[in-house]
């Protein structure tokens, strides 16, 4: 078990408690990530702890980039009728006859 991994779940936990809990706080909770033992034996000190979680919470995390806003095309502007031609002038057929 990697010890940021054990820092990051541990720094959730806690946020979704509300608050860091002590040494006996934790070793009452059912629901805890990981057991006490586990997390002294990773970290060293409960105090120590705290202060990598301070950490983590203190390191800058790059926000997502809000995905860009599409850009809404101009309505084509109404084509004018094209100027009618003239009509061609019928020609009346030459005979001679």
């Amino acid at each position: 078990m990697s010890r940021q991994i054990l820092i990051a779940t541990l720094k959730d936990y806690f946020a979704s408690k509300g608050k860091f809990l002590s040494m006996d706080e934790y070793k009452e909770q059912e629901d805890a990530p990981y057991r006490f033992q586990i997390v002294k034996r990773t970290v060293g000190s409960w105090s120590r702890l705290k202060g990598l979680i301070g950490e983590v919470a203190a390191a800058p995390v790059a926000a997502p980039k809000p995905a860009p806003k599409p850009v809404a095309k101009p309505a084509p502007a109404p084509e004018a009728p094209a100027p009618e031609a003239p009509a061609p002038e019928a020609e009346a057929p030459e005979g001679n006859g």
